[in-house]
């Protein structure tokens, strides 16, 4: 998992359903945007890149909410080799307002899932969709991370 190999654990083989939400599940669309076809498209692409291996830092920090917090955990992560084999498959995207969004997602590790069906959440901001703080904290929980920026957060 981009997580696990970034932070240096080998234990990248999870099938857990971790809830990385801190709110209520949401299941339906609870407002409407002006077009949720393509904001789920837009969730989707920065769900998929900002987990992509091979997506650079800076391409990184820009679908991250908070990123400044974050840019040494993610140029840490670019430094790792098994990082660059991580990917997410986004297999759904429920709009739960306008600026929210709720993520099922699955990890993989060299084309091996290592974090099956896990939540997560999007926020838009006025530079676009992003992957949520919360979201990003819980997972690098999973592998006994837990930098400053999520203690604050």
């Amino acid at each position: 998992m981009l997580i696990a190999a970034g932070c240096g654990t080998t234990h990248a083989t999870s099938t857990a359903t971790p809830q990385t939400t801190a709110g209520p599940a949401t299941t339906t669309q609870t407002s409407v945007t002006a077009d949720p076809v393509a904001d789920r498209a837009d969730v989707t692409t920065a769900w998929t890149t900002f987990f992509n291996g091979s997506t650079a830092v800076p391409a990184r920090e820009a679908l991250v909410e908070n990123a400044s917090a974050f840019a040494s955990i993610l140029a840490t992560l670019a430094n790792n080799p098994l990082a660059s084999k991580t990917k997410a498959i986004v297999s759904s995207v429920t709009l739960s307002g306008a600026n929210t969004a709720r993520v099922t997602f699955t990890v993989t590790l060299a084309g091996a899932q290592v974090l099956k069906d896990a939540h997560g959440t999007a926020i838009r901001t006025s530079s676009g969709w992003k992957v949520s703080h919360q979201s990003f904290c819980a997972l690098l929980a999973l592998v006994g991370e837990t930098p400053s920026a999520c203690a604050a957060g």
